[in-house]
């Protein structure tokens, strides 16, 4: 249980050093009072200030408060090992939240950033991730970074995005002699823009995956089929949900 390990490192700091990864799901503890959540929270907060040596972080999205303590620590906490990192992007956040984390982190090989929310700014200034080969997060924020072997992406799309803007930076984080897989998450009437684009600007794109959050039927009628045909050929896999 995470409140058992958080207490028992608390209690024997020295053994913080050693943790290389960090794991925290859905936690009854969290939910079973208010009490109890919060004494987790403490928990939580002193424990990953003690984690200097991590690898890999991942913390359950609904287990913190992006405005709590635990949201900002995560945010601005420092650590130099770390390379693979699953945390929720904070409510209202701007663009520049992002790229100080990961300026912080420039070794980071996978990055997912879950937020159904739009960042509230863009950023100020790019930043560089040369190791990176897996991004999941919003679609506004990948012309603000800089890679080069690119091989996954998960993409959150949020109303009035730049769309070929963004596939062709997302294409310039990836190699074209690589094959690429993408899935992407929309709102509005994104699927043939999409598909267009990464059939325009992205050949290297071998599996592409379509979904629809808010209308599954609109992907089914006779002018998204007929423009699927058109553009197979880019593709050796296309699916839509």
């Amino acid at each position: 249980m995470a409140m058992a390990f958080c207490s028992a490192l608390i209690a024997n700091p020295t053994r913080a050093v050693a943790v290389r990864s960090f794991t925290v799901d859905k936690d009854r503890e969290w939910y079973s009072s208010s009490s109890a959540g919060l004494r987790f929270s403490h928990l939580l907060i002193a424990s990953i200030k003690l984690m200097v040596m991590l690898e890999h972080l991942s913390i359950y999205p609904y287990v913190w408060s992006s405005q709590s303590e635990i949201g900002l620590l995560l945010w601005q906490q420092t650590f130099p090992r770390l390379l693979t990192c699953d945390i929720g992007l904070p409510y209202g956040a701007p663009g520049d939240t992002f790229t100080h984390f990961c300026s912080r982190h420039p070794a980071l090989t996978r990055l997912r950033l879950r937020s159904m929310n739009k960042v509230k700014s863009p950023p100020s200034n790019r930043v560089s991730l040369s190791n990176l080969v897996y991004y999941d997060g919003q679609a506004e924020l990948l012309p603000f970074v800089i890679a080069g072997g690119l091989k996954a992406a998960q993409i959150m799309w949020h109303a009035d995005a730049d769309i070929e803007h963004i596939i062709v930076a997302l294409s310039s984080l990836t190699r074209p002699d690589i094959p690429f897989y993408s899935y992407h998450e929309y709102c509005d009437d994104y699927c043939i823009p999409i598909i267009t684009f990464v059939s325009m600007h992205m050949p290297q794109t071998k599996t592409l995956q379509m979904c629809s959050l808010v209308d599954f039927d609109r992907l089914l009628n006779r002018e998204t089929i007929d423009h699927l045909l058109a553009c197979l050929p880019a593709f050796l896999l296309v699916s839509c949900t």
